[in-house]
């Protein structure tokens, strides 16, 4: 479903990321833009909602994994930013920065953990049900048991499909509205352009993982953002 429009946003990519940019690159990435621009057309028409990861690397055996790597692959796809990476340094600065927003996360959270436990419980009940079934004389009450807690483990289940579709919408939203935290933490601007952030967050996720100092955006350091800088806002304040 996706194999082709990945293709087509690699070679993108590719040849954008080229400088400087010949005017038979211009034409090529006009006709890659159109190309681009038809795919996702065309699987809109066959399916509105996308509930597969567009990497193939990323998808699960499940509806609940497929969702979680939906939302996982969202903030690499538009903004180049890790999200397993720098889900934790977000998370942390959206308690101060953001606290409405975190605590709708806590609260999603909640009823994802709930929910998934719940049919985990219902599944393990399920299955006691029908071994003891197998070794005992009261039957019919088991059968029942066993019934009535499979269509419960697959209701908790769904709900629980829906309450990672929920966490998935707000992480995005994270992303979206509250990335630039990260960036302020590390002392850096937001780029001007979608081009140049996508470039800053795979250098400073490269910096994370290696440590090497070469890996650091230096380019986009911003001193105001420094402690010293942040204690002459204060006192302006």
């Amino acid at each position: 479903m996706y194999g082709r429009l990945a293709s087509l946003q690699k070679k993108y990519l590719e040849i954008s990321s080229q400088s400087p940019q010949a005017i038979s690159q211009d034409a090529l990435l006009e006709s890659l833009r159109l190309e681009i621009e038809n795919e996702h057309k065309k699987i809109e028409e066959s399916k509105a909602q996308q509930t597969l990861p567009h990497s193939v690397e990323r998808v699960c055996p499940t509806s609940f994994g497929n969702a979680h790597a939906i939302a996982e692959e969202y903030p690499y796809e538009r903004y180049g930013a890790d999200s397993v990476l720098f889900w934790p340094h977000l998370r942390a600065l959206m308690f101060e920065k953001a606290a409405s927003h975190s605590l709708r996360l806590t609260q999603q959270k909640t009823v994802l953990d709930l929910s998934i436990n719940f049919a985990l419980l219902s599944g393990l009940l399920t299955v006691e049900a029908i071994l003891i079934f197998l070794f005992s004389g009261y039957k019919p009450l088991l059968i029942v048991l066993a019934g009535a807690s499979f269509i419960l483990a697959l209701c908790f289940y769904q709900a629980s499909v829906a309450a990672i579709q929920g966490l998935g919408g707000l992480i995005k939203v994270s992303f979206d509205y509250h990335r630039g935290l990260v960036l302020q933490a590390f002392n850096l601007r937001m780029p001007d352009n979608l081009s140049e952030e996508q470039a800053v967050w795979v250098k400073l996720a490269t910096f994370i993982r290696r440590g090497d100092a070469f890996y650091f955006p230096e380019a986009y350091r911003d001193p105001g953002m420094g402690i010293s800088g942040i204690e002459e806002n204060k006192k302006d304040e």
